[in-house]
């Protein structure tokens, strides 16, 4: 299955995926994935935050050099879609994985106390 988006639908679309804001757009969209929402919308953006802020502090920050994404950011991409299957309970499964096998990670790094 193909990841399709469009911003079309974002006032001020073309400064949106242009100049400055363009790799803010990228990294909401590739944000649709991880925080399993299909788009952001004015009723939704404040659920798409919260949902981008607890990914971000979990993997750290989705754009370059330690930035991270803003309510600003997001709420100025109010319009942008996708093909991203809606659903609260999936992201909380993949948020829990991510921990999980963060967790197990560090587990297996840890060094071995001798018996």
């Amino acid at each position: 299955m193909s990841f399709d988006w469009d911003v079309k639908a974002c006032a001020d679309a073309e400064a949106l995926i242009s100049g400055a804001e363009r790799g803010k757009t990228e990294a909401l969209i590739w944000a649709m994935v991880a925080v399993h929402m299909s788009g952001i919308t004015a009723k939704n953006w404040r659920e798409f935050y919260t949902r981008l802020d607890m990914v971000e502090r979990v993997v750290g920050p989705l754009m370059a050099d330690d930035v991270y994404l803003t309510p600003a950011d997001v709420e100025r991409r109010i319009g942008l879609q996708s093909n991203v299957n809606d659903s609260r309970a999936a992201f909380g499964k993949h948020l829990l994985a991510i921990l999980r096998r963060d967790a197990e990670r560090r587990l297996r790094a840890a060094p071995k106390e001798k018996s």
